[in-house]
């Protein structure tokens, strides 16, 4: 197996990088694809000293950030040039843990006699994202998407009792989508599912991008013993979940929040089979939303924001690529 690690990197986070490299050396990685989506002038210094230093390392310039969905395909199809049959990818404040990548060799010998390498990812497990191995423990590989019908995972069902999850130890299962960070493929995958559609830019790009294995009845198996650390947690992880979605709270970013309302809708729509109880979910939404912005007046242009989100979802074409 030749080993390509793709690592999409912004703004000023050489500190994130050093150790997400260092961690990959010391699991054997054979090469690593480092783009710079819109790097800082100070990481772009240390990332040109490291590239002369590390001889693993070789330097992808986007010049400007073109978003995660662009930055790893443009990692993926590089990585594809460079005799690389096999494709990890991760986030740029990933750090993988001892024997991560030993072990997804290990049960990708396992798991590729059931399954055609063409249609498969292994996904490394990530403790801050518990959900994943919720879903395997409970056989339940939807789990992390939510019921269907929802509007940004609201659904009038949250309000009823829930049954609690019967779970079963588990060290590896199918989940139906995955995130970019930890995920590993051979790199004919590409070539049956195409490359992430460019047009999502940021946030659901990855769901959308894996979906399409479960899709194709492909597998995408979370592997709980192959970890991974995350240096950074995400905005949209760092919180308690509440009746209502509060991610409104956690950022000021139009352009964060924008993509993450206009592409979790989009994304959404893969699971309504009921328009009516996806409408009452959708109107539900908009209300409460309204109401909770009544309390706190100097958010309420992000209630604009989250109409203009929804508008644009409409227009956005999912299955471009």
């Amino acid at each position: 197996m030749i080993v390509t690690a793709v690592i999409v990197t912004y703004g000023e986070r050489f500190h994130f990088v050093e150790k997400v490299i260092f961690a990959l050396k010391k699991e054997s990685i054979n090469k690593i694809i480092l783009v710079l989506n819109g790097v800082g002038d100070n990481s772009k210094r240390q990332i040109a000293s490291l590239d002369k230093k590390e001889p693993l390392v070789h330097v992808l310039d986007l010049k400007e950030n073109t978003g995660s969905a662009n930055g790893f395909s443009q990692g993926m199809l590089f990585s594809k040039k460079m005799d690389s049959n096999f494709i990890w990818l991760l986030d740029d404040d990933n750090e993988p843990q001892k024997n991560a990548l030993k072990t997804l060799k290990i049960y990708w010998e396992i798991l590729e006699k059931e399954n055609s390498k063409n249609l498969m990812s292994l996904v490394s497990y990530r403790p801050d994202r518990k959900v994943y191995k919720d879903a395997i423990e409970s056989q339940n590989p939807y789990l992390m998407i939510g019921d269907k019908n929802s509007f940004l995972g609201f659904n009038f069902k949250k309000f009823l009792k829930k049954k609690p999850l019967n779970r079963v130890e588990k060290n590896h299962g199918v989940i139906a989508v995955a995130p970019y960070g930890g995920s590993f493929f051979h790199s004919s995958l590409i070539e049956s599912i195409g490359i992430p559609n460019k047009d999502f830019f940021l946030y659901g790009d990855d769901f959308d991008f894996f979906y399409r294995i479960t899709k194709a009845k492909g597998n995408i198996y979370l592997i709980a013993g192959s970890k991974i650390k995350d240096l950074e947690v995400s905005f949209n992880l760092n919180k308690k979940k509440g009746k209502l979605n509060t991610r409104f709270f956690l950022t000021d970013s139009k352009e964060r929040l924008y993509y993450n309302i206009r592409n979790n809708i989009v994304f959404e729509k893969n699971f309504v089979d009921n328009k009516c109880v996806y409408l009452f979910n959708m109107i539900s939404y908009f209300i409460f939303a309204f109401l909770l912005f009544l309390l706190k007046p100097s958010h309420f242009w992000k209630y604009k924001l989250l109409f203009k989100s929804w508008r644009d979802s409409k227009k956005f074409q999912i299955n471009k690529e």
